[in-house]
């Protein structure tokens, strides 16, 4: 999974379904070796995190938690503009979507006055809003209930679908089966009016992914983009030197072997030193 993100060289992604649970959390940020954030659900089921690449300008300052796994946000400030990251996990039952989806207007109107202009929320929101688009094979019949909760959430904090405002006519798919064959447009990106306005919208795409039957969906704004830096050396903080306390506890040869044992299933060594790098820090 952490091979194909790294590949996209994006400097944020979105992962829904993860199945992460607390105790792999150390494993995991030691394999993609730059700050994730999670939801955790279970290990076979719901589970949401935010990867962010190594390099990118971006302070979190608060996380918004379900301890259900179906969604993370984050509050972040991005080259000195404040933005609320916002992943969802949808149900896929009727019942609970329409409950899920009052929940989620319920906690991002909070935020709404704050990150009104900069509000990206996406993930898997497993339902198509158009059918005749957004579909193909099975009922064609709209899910109304749903659809209605998610237009009403677009219409309260002024976020629209990108892939429609730039593909208006198109049909295209994120999911599909084959047995019996349907495709789905399930993955979306609803950002901020105003981020249209400030013209940062770039390409919008959907790209196949390895080992599974969903596609993503790829966003493209620029001046978030602008904000990557490149990968750079790291720099040891040597004031830590004069810590006494530090000092001792890195003499003690069994940390090391401590942060090496944490990363035994990782098989990219240099992902190993980071880990123990990440520690030393």
């Amino acid at each position: 999974m952490f091979t194909w993100c790294r590949k996209q060289k994006a400097s944020i992604i979105f992962l829904q379904e993860t199945h992460s649970t607390a105790d792999k959390e150390k494993q995991w940020k030691a394999e993609w070796g730059a700050p994730i954030e999670f939801a955790h659900g279970s290990s076979s089921a719901r589970g949401a995190a935010i990867l962010l690449c190594n390099g990118f300008d971006c302070k979190i300052k608060r996380k918004i938690v379900d301890p259900m796994g179906r969604y993370i946000g984050i509050e972040a400030e991005i080259k000195d503009e404040n933005y609320l990251l916002f992943n969802v996990y949808a149900p896929n039952n009727d019942s609970q979507s329409t409950k899920f989806y009052e929940h989620i207007v319920h906690v991002l109107k909070k935020e709404d006055q704050i990150y009104e202009d900069r509000m990206i929320i996406g993930g898997d929101f497993n339902c198509p809003l158009n059918p005749s688009l957004y579909k193909m094979g099975g009922l064609l019949t709209a899910r109304k209930k749903i659809v209605d909760q998610i237009e009403n959430m677009q219409n309260l904090l002024n976020v629209h679908d990108v892939w429609w405002i730039k593909h208006p006519s198109q049909k295209s798919f994120t999911w599909s089966q084959k047995s019996p064959f349907i495709f789905c447009q399930l993955y979306y990106w609803l950002i901020s009016d105003s981020l249209y306005m400030y013209d940062m919208v770039g390409n919008v795409d959907i790209v196949p992914v390895i080992k599974t039957d969903h596609f993503a969906l790829i966003l493209q704004l620029h001046k978030i983009e602008e904000g990557v830096k490149g990968p750079g050396f790291w720099k040891m903080n040597t004031s830590i030197l004069n810590d006494t306390a530090y000092i001792s506890e890195v003499k003690k040869k069994v940390l090391i072997h401590v942060w090496r044992e944490e990363a035994t299933e990782v098989s990219d060594k240099r992902v190993t030193w980071d880990w123990i790098k990440y520690n030393v820090r």
